[in-house]
């Protein structure tokens, strides 16, 4: 029985034992290797003390992660007493009313995958303390351990890199692939992750995940029963590193279902039972390797079944699922336009299937069971009470679909390619107009910049500042007009609605008002006003904006869909005027208002309301108008 395991598990991974066998060319292997030991050396020799605190290299969320690797490895438990006394217990975790240990609100699996890591560490200090080469402490706390613990997620990032490749090379050429895989890492924040925060979990979880997807697409449609379970632990080990990752076990649901439809519809209940029990393996799979986790869970909170963050972390019916990817606060799209390019791509794969399903894996199948598997991300993602991530570089929590991200970048470049070739002509013309008309604008924002003094008149001046300015200039009124390339359409149906800029999203998508106790917004500052009200005045010995037009827009962000009362500041600069504030068409307020500032109360019902931006308008209703002054809220 033993034997005919481990032939088969030779068999599933037969297709990775040699490198090769990826499709990589063989000169590409060197290029990799030396980007590998440059990041490596980038690594070694920066200074990571200004993200953490003291000497701990592990900082933030990465404290806990670490937590669980050093309480394993070196006091084998799970008793995190004497490691938050040691490594810091910066969000303050209490001890469990049922065991009496300290909670510890994240997850073992990176710590699975930093482990031999720790092993080299450990036994490379302890002989370097030995030699008197080195005089580290080998309880896990010295910069120097944990340097070469945490370059474990350099690594992962770089194998992830290859397993990228070999999943894009399914679908498209060796060079759409190669380039994909590596923007996966370089444009995204797979980079960061992998060098300036390296204790977090996120580089690990897109290896992890982007090597279940490479095995479900290497085994889709000739998968064995065996096969059907070691997919299944490949997805248990996916969320041991983060447990949202349990949502990529859309893509062999997908396979799964329209499989078993199928038997059902031609009714063959043999081929029937045999995908049920595929599908109790694959569970079972799944399960077994999760165990982990379960059992830390039991040790630490006294149940194997627990929410760590609490029940008030997911807001499950108020996702801010268009601000996870179009926000300025760490949005997807906003923060790494390229990527919206890999999901054009999956949609490009999605259209053209029926052209190309003879090619390879079902592309139809595969692209359906992407865009659900990452849509559910997208909601998980926004569902979450920090949806931006807390301080985070970019949509770091999507980086567990860095994978999909591969596949349909090939894709979309693959087809820019083939549509360029149909084109050169018409594009080797275009090259010359587009320079010419690029110092075209070049030259009119010097004009612009001439007329107004910002370049000097008749004498010797520095011309790097004076093109710096033109270049700035051109391009914030380009940038005003279309606004962040990644907020597209987002921003752009925020510009229709508020009768403002694109650009304006930026900082109203961020905002948000906070729950519970009362909070003061001031109009003047930027973010809340747009379309109808001018730049911030003084008036009356208050910061205000004018609503110079007779109506404008305010725009209010919530967390969770809910009514609020607000009370609003007004003053007329004639000598009254008639005020009126509706949302969504409904009259909150209808006011006049007289002689210098005066509070004036509305509630906005719950049903009016919703999750994220809500546009609240301002109306002018009396004649003759003059500029009415917004003062906050």
């Amino acid at each position: 029985m033993l034997s005919k395991l481990q032939t088969s598990a030779r068999q599933s991974l037969d297709w990775l034992r040699r490198p090769w066998r990826l499709g990589l060319p063989r000169g590409h292997y060197l290029a990799f290797l030396l980007l590998f030991g440059f990041c490596a050396h980038v690594y070694a020799t920066q200074e990571l003390r200004k993200y953490s605190t003291a000497n701990v290299v592990a900082h933030g969320d990465g404290r806990y992660y670490y937590a669980y690797l050093r309480s394993l490895a070196l006091d084998f438990d799970t008793n995190f007493e004497n490691d938050y006394r040691i490594l810091g217990n910066h969000y303050g975790f209490p001890k469990n009313k049922r065991t009496g240990r300290r909670e510890n609100k994240f997850t073992i699996g990176p710590a699975l995958y930093w482990a031999p890591f720790l092993v080299t560490a450990h036994g490379g200090l302890a002989l370097g303390n030995a030699l008197g080469w080195t005089d580290d402490s080998l309880d896990g706390t010295s910069p120097r351990y944990q340097r070469v613990v945490f370059f474990g997620s350099l690594f992962w990032a770089f194998a992830a890199v290859l397993v990228f490749f070999a999943a894009a090379r399914r679908f498209t050429t060796v060079g759409s692939s190669v380039v994909a895989a590596w923007s996966t890492l370089l444009a995204t924040p797979l980079l960061w992750f992998a060098l300036r925060q390296p204790s977090f979990s996120h580089t690990v979880s897109a290896f992890s995940v982007g090597f279940f997807v490479l095995y479900w697409l290497h085994t889709l449609g000739k998968r064995t029963r065996r096969q059907w379970a070691l997919l299944g632990a490949l997805l248990g080990l996916a969320a041991l590193v983060r447990p949202q990752n349990l949502g990529h076990a859309l893509l062999p649901f997908c396979e799964w279902i329209s499989a078993a439809i199928l038997c059902a519809h031609a009714r063959d209940w043999r081929a029937l039972r045999d995908k049920v029990l595929e599908g109790l393996l694959f569970a079972a799979g799944s399960v077994v390797a999760f165990t982990p986790q379960l059992i830390a869970w039991t040790m630490i909170y006294g149940s194997p079944f627990t929410i760590p963050q609490g029940n008030d972390f997911m807001h499950w019916v108020n996702s801010r699922w268009e601000a996870v990817l179009f926000s300025s606060r760490a949005g997807l799209f906003a923060w790494h336009p390229l990527i919206y390019l890999g999901v054009i791509g999956v949609l490009i794969l999605l259209v053209t299937a029926k052209k190309t399903d003879g090619e390879g894996p079902p592309r139809r199948l595969v692209a359906i069971a992407i865009l659900l598997a990452f849509a559910s991300q997208v909601y998980l993602n926004g569902a979450a009470w920090d949806w931006y991530g807390g301080w985070a570089f970019g949509g770091r929590r999507f980086l567990s679909c860095s994978v999909y991200f591969a596949i349909g970048l090939a894709i979309a470049l693959e087809a820019i390619v083939r549509a360029l070739s149909r084109v050169k002509r018409g594009l080797v013309a275009a090259v010359p107009v587009t320079l010419c008309g690029v110092f075209m604008v070049l030259n009119l924002g010097l004009m612009d910049g001439y007329l107004k003094y910002k370049v000097r008149h008749g004498a010797e001046q520095e011309m790097g500042p004076v093109w710096q300015h033109v270049i700035g200039k051109s391009f914030r009124k380009v940038y005003d007009k279309v606004g962040n390339l990644g907020s597209i359409p987002a921003n752009w149906i925020f510009a229709l609605r508020t009768d403002g800029s694109p650009g304006d999203y930026d900082l109203a998508s961020g905002r948000q008002v906070l729950d519970g106790a009362a909070q003061t917004l001031s109009f003047a500052d930027k973010g809340f006003t747009f379309g109808g009200f001018g730049k911030p005045v003084h008036v009356a010995g208050q910061r205000a904006r004018l609503l110079t037009k007779p109506s404008g827009t305010f725009v209010l962000g919530l967390r969770d869909r809910k009514g609020i009362t607000a009370a609003i500041t007004l003053a007329p600069t004639g000598t009254s005027s008639k005020v009126r504030i509706s949302l969504r068409g409904k009259t909150l307020l209808e006011q006049e208002v007289r002689n210098g500032w005066s509070t004036h109360l509305f509630y906005a019902p719950k049903i009016l309301m919703s999750t994220g931006l809500n546009y609240f308008h301002v109306e002018q209703t009396s004649a003759p108008r003059a500029p009415l002054a917004i003062g906050s809220t």
